[in-house]
């Protein structure tokens, strides 16, 4: 394991240098990773609207680690000692420990490896891993992933989380970071490598905080901007405003962290999109929002958050040469709600939101006063 020091006042230029050659280092180890990937992922894009990315890997479902998550009506079970964790890996699996030395308090923040890779690089981010917390994002996580995206200059890095009930295998706090790969054959087509950071021309709130529906995106979401003048702790309030409201009331959900240009200046920033899926029936606060997982198709494909953000791994070879946009779509629109509940859904977070942060300062009870403000 390397110690990588950093500091937001001076940022290093070697991250992305350093991580691949940790990672490179450990693909080597025999026995870490359950497949080997080509040494170029067959990568294209489709025709269409969005410019879909899919990719020609089936090892990364038939060879993923199984979980062994139940299914609740809570998407915040606590963290199970018993259950696999990522204290159970090996030390060869640690690439990185990250300390920010203008933190006066060190946590053990790592990166490890994932076995079953998406791409070259794709590891996990394990934020106070010693801590064993449990699958909930967290306002530290999400400033840490602001941090890692800072350190990367490259904007073709995606930062992930699947919440429980929304395609999170293990129940260890943790985040996806990986890239796309140009090649000879795979040349981008667009500003960014993924679709969802070419999405124009959302709905505006306020303070930096968008709403992207069905006329933007192919899949209606939320999406929080790092302003110009703002700190990665204010940018990180506000996404947590919204996901700590998700998971408070058993929403599951999806967030991406990448780099785009801004929607208001054009300058480029980080952002992260934010979707909610299907309330459980033990929701403290019933939402009425029917977005319902993906129903049986013949291609098995799922919308978690490499789907979410344009980029398609398909779980069987044949289909590389025969998917299409169209079917994309049919899939992902069968479980769209209508334009009703879709702002009904968005709504309700904006409202919690405005409210929280008028009350936060001046009410000590802000859980009891935030359900009465829903009910």
């Amino acid at each position: 394991m390397k110690i990588f020091e950093y500091s937001l006042k001076n940022l290093r230029h070697d991250f992305e240098l350093i991580l691949l050659d940790e990672w490179s280092k450990a693909y080597a180890f025999e026995g870490l990773f359950k497949f080997k990937l080509e040494t170029e992922v067959p990568t294209k894009y489709l025709a269409g609207d969005y410019s879909f990315v899919v990719q020609k890997n089936s090892r990364r479902y038939s060879e993923k680690r199984p979980t062994d998550i139940q299914k609740s009506s809570s998407i915040k079970p606590p963290f199970d000692e018993k259950k696999f964790n990522f204290t159970k890996i090996s030390p060869q699996e640690i690439l990185l420990k990250l300390i920010n030395i203008d933190e006066t308090e060190r946590s053990d923040n790592l990166i490890i490896i994932n076995n079953s890779p998406i791409e070259i690089g794709h590891c996990l981010i394990c934020p106070k891993y010693n801590e064993k917390k449990n699958q909930v994002l967290d306002e530290y996580s999400i400033k840490l992933a602001c941090h890692i995206l800072k350190l990367i200059f490259s904007s073709n890095f995606l930062i992930g989380f699947n919440s429980i009930s929304a395609y999170a295998s293990v129940n260890h706090l943790h985040m996806h970071l990986y890239d796309l790969k140009q090649t000879c054959e795979f040349k981008i087509n667009k500003k960014y490598l993924f679709p969802i950071q070419n999405c124009e021309k959302p709905q505006f709130y306020k303070n930096k905080i968008w709403f992207i529906d069905f006329n933007c995106y192919y899949r209606a979401c939320f999406c929080v901007e790092l302003g110009a003048f703002e700190s990665p702790e204010q940018f990180s309030h506000k996404v947590f405003s919204i996901v700590n409201f998700l998971s408070q009331n058993d929403i599951p959900h999806n967030a991406v962290f990448v780099k785009s240009k801004s929607f208001a200046d054009q300058n480029e920033t980080i952002k992260c999109f934010i979707w909610p899926k299907m309330a459980s029936s033990g929701c403290v606060v019933n939402l009425n929002i029917c977005f319902k997982d993906i129903p049986p198709n013949e291609k098995n494909l799922c919308f978690a958050i490499t789907e979410l953000s344009g980029h398609f791994i398909l779980p069987f070879d044949k289909d590389f040469g025969s998917i299409n946009e169209e079917f994309i779509i049919d899939v992902a629109r069968y479980v769209q709600p209508d334009n009703e509940k879709i702002m009904e859904l968005k709504d309700k977070p904006i409202t919690l939101i405005t409210y929280f942060w008028q009350i936060e300062f001046f009410n000590g009870c802000i859980g009891r006063t935030i359900l009465r403000k829903l009910s």
